[in-house]
Order: structure tokens, then sequence, then C-alpha cells
């Protein structure tokens, strides 16, 4: 099947006051794999609308969620494209076509995205790969975002992964995508409907931001605890996180 790709419409980052990943665990005791990648467990990861809006981060919403459900042996239903269009209006609040990917887990956290909800979300340290193949490696996939360059579309069209050429272009309009897993080459995306992947050279020089979501019904299963994380802990930080504002950029 051609690869086409689609449009962006990440906005800016929205750093929250609260803990990222690695202060919640013992980065030390899981061992990780070399490669590690689960991208292949779903047959068909739909465009959600990214072709003809800016609807990358629900896109990568959709994509976390049919990996999610994948795992406990059920089945996502994909949204309608009035589904994603109304969800779209709403968290596009500015109206210039750009969704934050922070706006965008606290929405689904308290109202809820495509008849789902998110007990948590916590912010990953972009900058320390250790912390981001163990996000991979134990919640399946996580949501990325990156500020990319203008030579993206073209890679991915021509299947090739992101990487950094000899000629460094600046950076263009944020896209979200969901992080699959990684390798020694770089990490394991989907977007735009299909699987692709980038170098860790391309991610250090473009990624802005991670961020791990912990769906509802995975605390229903594993009650208060979930990977050894303390999910009351994290509502307490995010609550924290919300009185206390945020910065963007």
């Amino acid at each position: 099947m051609e690869r086409i790709a689609g449009m962006r419409g990440k906005g800016p980052v929205h750093r929250l006051n609260m803990p990222k990943y690695g202060e919640y665990i013992n980065t030390h005791s899981v061992h990780l794999p070399r490669s590690y990648d689960v991208s292949a467990e779903i047959q068909n990861y739909p465009m959600a609308m990214n072709d003809v809006l800016g609807t990358s981060v629900l896109a990568s919403v959709v994509h976390i969620l049919q990996l999610a459900y994948n795992e406990v042996n059920e089945h996502f239903e994909v949204p309608s494209a009035w589904e994603i269009e109304s969800a779209y209006s709403e968290l596009d609040k500015n109206d210039d076509g750009n969704v934050s990917i922070a706006d965008t887990l606290d929405y689904w956290m308290t109202h809820g995205l495509f008849g789902t909800k998110i007990s948590a979300y916590i912010p990953v340290d972009i900058k320390n790969r250790q912390e981001m193949k163990r996000a991979c490696l134990e919640f399946g996939a996580i949501i990325v975002g990156a500020e990319m360059p203008e030579n993206a579309e073209g890679q991915f069209n021509a299947g090739e992964p992101f990487y950094l050429t000899e000629l460094e272009l600046p950076n263009a309009e944020g896209h979200a995508m969901a992080a699959t897993g990684y390798s020694r080459f770089g990490l394991d995306v989907v977007t735009w409907g299909s699987t692709e992947s980038l170098t860790w050279s391309w991610w250090e020089r473009y990624g802005s931001e991670a961020w791990i979501v912990i769906p509802e019904f995975l605390t229903e299963i594993y009650e208060d605890s979930v990977w050894g994380l303390n999910i009351l802990t994290i509502q307490k930080d995010i609550d924290n996180a919300r009185l206390l504002g945020g910065q963007s950029g």
C-alpha cells in the first residue's frame, strides 16, 4: 500500500509541574532487551482524519487504545470521522488547528475520549533513552511529540525512517505519534496510518515531549498499582500540577 503523509497539528509543549516517570520508579530494576516493538500486533492503524485535519494527537490516542485493548484480548472500536472531528473541535481551543498533548490527556482523564477514560498520565524524560525504553516496554506504547522538520513527509512517503540529513533543518510544525517500541537505532512509531521508525539522533534533535497514559480499565484490573506505580500518588501530583499551572514551549 502506498504511504502518503498526512497533516500534523500538535500544539506547543505544555510542561507540567509534576515528577517524570523516572522519579516514580527504580530505573535499574528492569532488564531492557536490546529491541522491543508491539506494532505488529495490530493489523490496521487508521489515519483517524489526520489526512484532512491536524488530528495527530487524537490519532495517537486511537492507536494507543488499539494496542491497550489488544493487550487484554479485547477489540477497540475505531471512532467514526464524526467522533474524531467533534473531539478535535473541542480540543482546538485557539481555533488554530493545533492541539496540545497535555491538554488532551487532561481532557481524556476528566471527560473521556471515544468512550474511554484514563486514570493517570505521566511525562517521560525525553533526554533519557533508558527511561524512554522502559516506558515503551512496560506500557506497550507511549505518546510522543516532535517539532518535525519540513522533510519528514518526504522521508515517510519514501518508506524511509525519520533521520538527520547533512543539512540541518529548522523545527517546523509539531506532530504527535504513538511510540510502540525501540531498537539500538531509535524509536518505532505509528503515524499517518502506518508504522515508521526514527533514529535516536533525529529524536534528540526534534523530539519535544513524551507521555505515558494509564487507561482506566487497567487500574480496575490491577487496582491502585500498575507496574509498581501508585496511581493515587500520581493523581495527587496531577491535581497539584493543575493548581500550579504549566509552561508552554
